[in-house]
C-alpha cells in the first residue's frame, strides 16, 4: 500500500522534470545544480606563517646542592622535604667532633691574636709619634742654631766693620799728625840751621869788626858782646830744643801711625779669625741641620715601616679572625637561595665530609624550559619571541631566552631554552609540557599543507580568481613546518588559495567563497 502511494506521488514530478528537460536540458542542469562553496586562504591577509608545537621539559633555573665546607657531625637538621626556605635560613648544624672543636679553638685564638694586634698597632703609633716628634724638635733646634750662627756672624761682621772704620780714622788722624810733626821738625831743623848759620855769620862779622877795630884802638864793650853771644847761644839752644822737640813729636806721631796700623791690622786679623770661626760654626750648624733633617726623614721612613708592619700584623690577625669566623660559620649550613627542599640525603648524627651533598633546594618560581627544533624550524624563531606553554588545560606564556648556535651532537637538533613570563603553579619543574611556536614575520611564503595537490609529479594549488572561478597554479614547494608548507615559486603573495578538498573542483568552475561562516560571490 505504502509503495503504491509513493509511486503515485513521485510520478507527476518525474514527468514534469522530463518535460522541462525536453524544453532545454542545459538550462535545467544549471538551475537545479547548486554553486559549490569554497573555503579560501587569502595570502596577504590571513596568517601566512607556520605554527608548530614541540614537547619540552621543565627545569628549575635555580638549583642549589647543599654540601658542607668542613668535616663534622650533623647535630641538627632544621628542614623537611617540601619545606619552603628563604635565603640565609639555617638548614643543618655541625658540631661535636674533633674538627669543629679545632675550629672553635682556632676562632678563639684568632680573636685573641686580633686583640693583641690592635694593642700592638696602637703602641706602635704612640712610639713612632714620639720618635717623630723628637726628630722634628731636633730639626727645629738645628735650624735655630744655624740661624743664630748666621746672625752672630752678621753682628760680629758689623761690629768689626765699625771698629775697622774707627781704627782707619785713627790711622788717618795719626798719619796726618805725623805729617804735621814731620813738617814741624823739618821747619825747626831748617830754622836751627839758619840760626847756626846766622850765629856763625854774626860771630865771623864780629871777629872781622874786632880785627878791624884792633887796628883802630877803640875800646869795646865786651859785656855787650858777651851778652850778644849769650843771646845767640840761647837762641841756638832754643832752636836746638825746638828741633829736638819736633823730632820727638815726629817720632811719637810716627809711633802712633804704627800703632794705628797695628790696630787696623789687629782688627782685620781678629775679624778674619772670628769670620773663620763663624764660618766653621755656620758650616757645622748647617751640617747638623742637614743631619737632623735626614734623621727626621729616617724617623718618618721608620715610622711608616713600623706602622705598615703593625697594620700588616693587624690585617693578618683580621684575616685569621675572618678565616676562623668563616670556618665557625660553616658549622651552620644555610640556604643560598629561596626555594623548596626537594631532597635530603643525611641524618642527624652522621659524620659528613666537605663536598658531600646533603640537601637539594630548588626555586619553583624560576623555571627554564628546554626543547629542541630542527635546523629549518630554528631559522623561523629568534631570541625574545613569545611562545605558549601548555600543561593539559593549564597554560602560560614565555619567551625564548637561548638558541644554541650549533647542532646537538646526539640529537642533531638545535637546543633552545624558554623562560616563563609568569608563574603558574600547575607547571612545575621536571614535568613535560607542550610549547606552541608562532613565528614572527618571515621572508618565506607559507600556505596550509592541505592546500597543495600533486598531479603527475607536479605540485600545484587551486586559486579563486577575480571572477570567482577556479584556476590551477603550478608551484615549487619547500620545507614543511607543522601544518604549513613553504612556497618557493609560483605565487605572487596576493592569491586566494582554496583550502582542503580543492581536488573536487574543476578548472574555471565558478564557486562561492565562504569566509567566517558566510558566503560571498
Amino acid at each position: 500500500m505504502k509503495k503504491a502511494l509513493i509511486t503515485f506521488l513521485l510520478t507527476p514530478l518525474i514527468l514534469s522534470a522530463c518535460s522541462i528537460k525536453e524544453e532545454g536540458q542545459e538550462k535545467i542542469i544549471r538551475e537545479v545544480t547548486p554553486i559549490k562553496e569554497v573555503e579560501i586562504f587569502e595570502l596577504g591577509k590571513d596568517q601566512a606563517l607556520p605554527t608548530f608545537s614541540k614537547s619540552a621539559t621543565t627545569h628549575s633555573s635555580e638549583v642549589a646542592y647543599i654540601s658542607p665546607q668542613i668535616p663534622g657531625q650533623i647535630t641538627e637538621i632544621n628542614v623537611e622535604i617540601g619545606q619552603t626556605v628563604r635565603k640565609g635560613d639555617t638548614l643543618i648544624t655541625l658540631g661535636e667532633s674533633l674538627s669543629t672543636d679545632l675550629i672553635d679553638l682556632q676562632y678563639k685564638t684568632a680573636q685573641q691574636g686580633e686583640i693583641l694586634a690592635v694593642k700592638g698597632k696602637n703602641n706602635t703609633i704612640i712610639a713612632t709619634e714620639l720618635s717623630l716628634d723628637a726628630a722634628e724638635i731636633a730639626v727645629e733646634m738645628a735650624k735655630d742654631a744655624y740661624k743664630s750662627s748666621l746672625k752672630a756672624k752678621k753682628n760680629t761682621q758689623n761690629l768689626a766693620l765699625n771698629q775697622l772704620d774707627n781704627s782707619k780714622i785713627e790711622l788717618d788722624n795719626a798719619e796726618k799728625a805725623y805729617i804735621n810733626a814731620r813738617d814741624t821738625y823739618y821747619i825747626a831743623r831748617d830754622t836751627l840751621e839758619d840760626t847756626e848759620d846766622g850765629n856763625e855769620d854774626f860771630i865771623d862779622g864780629l871777629e872781622d869788626i874786632f880785627d878791624n877795630l884792633g887796628d883802630i884802638n877803640i875800646d869795646l864793650d865786651y859785656d855787650l858782646i858777651s851778652n850778644l853771644e849769650d843771646q845767640l847761644n840761647t837762641t841756638l839752644t832754643q832752636s836746638e830744643m825746638q828741633v829736638a822737640n819736633a823730632k820727638l813729636a815726629m817720632e811719637i806721631a810716627k809711633n802712633r801711625v804704627k800703632q794705628a796700623e797695628i790696630g787696623v791690622q789687629s782688627i782685620k786679623n781678629t775679624y778674619y779669625s772670628q769670620a773663620n770661626q763663624f764660618e766653621l760654626g755656620i758650616s757645622t750648624s748647617l751640617n747638623q741641620w742637614d743631619l737632623a733633617t735626614v734623621q727626621f726623614q729616617s724617623a718618618q721612613a721608620a715610622t711608616n715601616l713600623q706602622n705598615i708592619a703593625a697594620e700588616s700584623q693587624l690585617l693578618q690577625a683580621n684575616s685569621a679572625t675572618d678565616s676562623a669566623t668563616l670556618n665557625k660559620d660553616q658549622q651552620t649550613i644555610k640556604s643560598p637561595i629561596n626555594g623548596k627542599v626537594s631532597s635530603i640525603a643525611a641524618l642527624e648524627g652522621n659524620l659528613v665530609a666537605p663536598g658531600q651533598i646533603l640537601l637539594k633546594i630548588e626555586d619553583p618560581t624560576r623555571l627554564t624550559i628546554k626543547t629542541s627544533l630542527s635546523e629549518k624550524e630554528s631559522k623561523l624563531i629568534s631570541i625574545g619571541d613569545k611562545v605558549k606553554i601548555r600543561n593539559g588545560d593549564n597554560s602560560t606564556t614565555g619567551r625564548i631566552s637561548s638558541i644554541s648556535p650549533t647542532l646537538n651532537e646526539i640529537t642533531k637538533k638545535i637546543d633552545i631554552e624558554i623562560e616563563p613570563e609568569r608563574q603558574n603553579d600547575q607547571i612545575i619543574a621536571e614535568s613535560i609540557v607542550e610549547i606552541d611556536f608562532s613565528p614572527q614575520a618571515n621572508q618565506s611564503l607559507f600556505i596550509p599543507l592541505n592546500s597543495v595537490l600533486i598531479d603527475k609529479g607536479q605540485n600545484y594549488v587551486r586559486i579563486v580568481d577575480e571572477e570567482n572561478r577556479i584556476q590551477k597554479i603550478p608551484i615549487t614547494k619547500g620545507q614543511i613546518i607543522g601544518t604549513y608548507i613553504e612556497i618557493i615559486s609560483g605565487l605572487k603573495g596576493d592569491e586566494r588559495i582554496v583550502k582542503a578538498g580543492s581536488s573536487f573542483y574543476e578548472d574555471n568552475e565558478k564557486v562561492k567563497i565562504k569566509t567566517s561562516g558566510k558566503v560571498y560571490r
